[in-house]
């Protein structure tokens, strides 16, 4: 088994301005062809399972079998109660101009936009 650190999550530093499902899921075939893995059983949540997604649109040759929960392939307003969207436009309104000096910060920010796009 494999867990994967992507990029600007977990311990892993992304010093790029910007974020997308479509670099992550090119950072893992980059890790599956670094570690010699022709092709492997994916298996993904939430944004794990939009990286899977991505993955096999993009890679499929990387793909055998895809297990994909909690995913969507265009995050937007549709797949939200309004509420809910109303709060996070809310939230990205009041903290778009916020200078980020930390890269905690920084890679927190960018999760929040590669989600919310």
């Amino acid at each position: 088994m494999i867990v994967a650190d992507s990029r600007a999550h977990g311990k892993s530093i992304d010093g790029r301005d910007s974020l997308s499902f479509e670099m992550m899921a090119d950072d893992f075939k980059a890790l599956l062809d670094t570690m010699h893995i022709d092709s492997a059983y994916v298996l993904g949540w939430s944004d794990g399972g939009i990286n899977a997604l991505v993955l096999a649109m993009r890679h499929h040759e990387k793909v055998i079998k895809l297990a994909s929960t909690g995913a969507n392939l265009w995050p937007d307003s549709t797949g939200l109660i309004p509420s809910y969207w109303k709060g996070e436009q809310k939230q990205y309104n009041e903290t778009k101009n916020k200078v980020l000096t930390m890269a905690a910060e920084k890679n927190s920010y960018k999760i929040f936009l590669a989600s919310d796009y």
